[in-house]
């Protein structure tokens, strides 16, 4: 998108717009941006209807025409240089990010401002702009708020249509590492269990076989066992919403530490055990290769201190069971 293009939005009304308030139309359609500074382009006459300038007051009705213009140098996401952005790698082109378990990826309901794209934003500026939502500021994928690791993103439209490619054709590695509930019967496999989403009490939930489910898989391999848990490698072929999470759930084993798709009593035993605080998903190694030069790329992140500590307290369990069992 060229520089001095400001038009960001332009949206046609339904049936089921008819006699909604402007402002609610535009919050619902731009959930990334805060309600404030939607309300305040309103004041201002960058929200058009059919042409004209809309109100705070504008009903609407089905087929209309609405378009968001923003001033130069204003986002619909708004900076937040409050927000710290860990950069690992970046050049010209592409950055590459450690976003720490607790951060939200992107703005939505409850997140407008304390987001990491909120922070890109803020630290990246026009070349963030220049990419648009349209291409969703130059993010390539997405960690979920509670997981660690490691992510890539665009600074140009080229770098993130090719990045794109490469997750949507399978050809950038993942790698996470998770500690799963319970013992896991085999040292390696697979889980493969098609998954969609379905909205339930205003919120998304992910779910396997229904929502309009894709195709999904996950290989795994066991890194090490412990007494109720097991750690686990786990790399995912296809790029759904929670689909680690989701996969070992269906498995009867859930990452430990998950706050939705977990089990409740095993995170209660863990945080008192082994002082697990938070869901212990890393993504650790990525592998891609780069945009303009084609030229392969690999980076790995270790666990972070509090994930460590997790293990080595598991690890000094079992090694004083082994020596209780062996009369030591």
């Amino acid at each position: 998108m060229a520089e001095d293009q400001t038009l960001r939005r332009s949206l046609k009304t339904s049936r089921e717009d008819e006699a909604r308030p402007l402002k609610d139309f535009i919050a619902r359609h731009c959930p990334e941006a805060p309600v404030g500074f939607l309300n305040k382009l309103l004041r201002k006459g960058f929200v058009l209807v059919d042409g004209a300038p809309g109100g705070e007051k504008t009903r609407l009705r089905a087929g209309q025409q609405v378009e968001i213009h923003l001033p130069a140098g204003a986002f619909l996401v708004a900076p937040n240089p409050e927000v710290p952005v860990r950069v690992v790698y970046e050049d010209d082109s592409i950055a590459v990010l450690e976003k720490p378990a607790g951060l939200v990826s992107e703005p939505g309901i409850g997140h407008k401002l304390d987001t990491l794209l909120n922070g890109l934003i803020a630290r990246y500026g026009k070349a963030q702009d220049r990419i648009g939502p349209e291409h969703d500021y130059g993010m390539v994928h997405r960690l979920d708020r509670d997981t660690s690791g490691l992510m890539v993103i665009a600074k140009n439209v080229e770098a993130h249509e090719r990045l794109s490619g490469q997750f949507r054709r399978h050809e950038a590695e993942k790698r996470y590492t998770a500690l799963l509930v319970g013992r896991l019967p085999q040292e390696s496999g697979q889980v493969s269990l098609p998954l969609g989403r379905v909205r339930r009490g205003g919120r998304a939930v992910g779910v396997a076989g229904a929502g309009e489910p894709q195709r999904a898989l996950t290989r795994y391999r066991v890194l090490e066992r412990f007494d109720g848990a097991t750690l686990v490698e786990a790399q995912p072929q296809t790029g759904r919403w929670r689909q680690i999470r989701l996969h070992f759930r269906a498995l009867g084993h859930p990452v430990a530490g998950d706050p939705d798709e977990g089990d409740a009593a095993a995170n209660a035993q863990l945080s008192r055990a082994a002082g697990l605080g938070r869901m212990f998903l890393h993504a650790g190694a990525l592998k891609f290769r780069h945009p303009e030069t084609g030229r392969p790329l690999a980076f790995s992140l270790a666990l972070p201190d509090e994930l460590e500590k997790v293990l080595n307290r598991l690890r000094r369990a079992r090694s004083l069971e082994s020596h209780e069992r062996r009369g030591l």
